[in-house]
């Protein structure tokens, strides 16, 4: 932990619990995010599948709409994640109080090495 860390209150137990909660969190939005993916490619293979019989280009579309619509759930659960995490951290560090550290320098220091690993 870092002098500013230790005079804001927060010490190796809070540093602790924080990257637990951030790994929890992380492994659960990557758990829903590809629970989500795969059931929508298994049911995006059986009509592109019988899309590609018809014509390529229709084939082409669907797993390309397929394909995005996962991208797209994977980003949302990143953004939600990361927007939860600060919204936790936001109240438990305390960020109104005198002398406290700011949400986005813990983030910023904790995240690469827990959440988004």
């Amino acid at each position: 932990t870092t002098p500013q860390q230790e005079a804001s209150g927060v010490g190796r137990t809070t540093t602790a619990y924080i990257t637990v909660a951030s790994f929890l969190l992380g492994a659960l939005c990557s758990g829903f995010a590809g629970y989500v993916g795969m059931w929508v490619s298994v049911r995006a293979n059986v009509r592109v599948s019988s899309a590609a019989r018809r014509s390529s280009r229709e084939a082409l579309q669907i797993a390309t709409r397929a394909g995005g619509l996962s991208a797209l759930i994977v980003v949302g659960m990143a953004v939600i994640g990361i927007a939860v995490l600060y919204a936790t951290f936001y109240v438990w560090l305390g960020v109104d109080t005198p002398g406290s550290m700011k949400v986005t320098d813990c983030m910023c220091r904790l995240l690469p090495q827990t959440y988004l690993l």
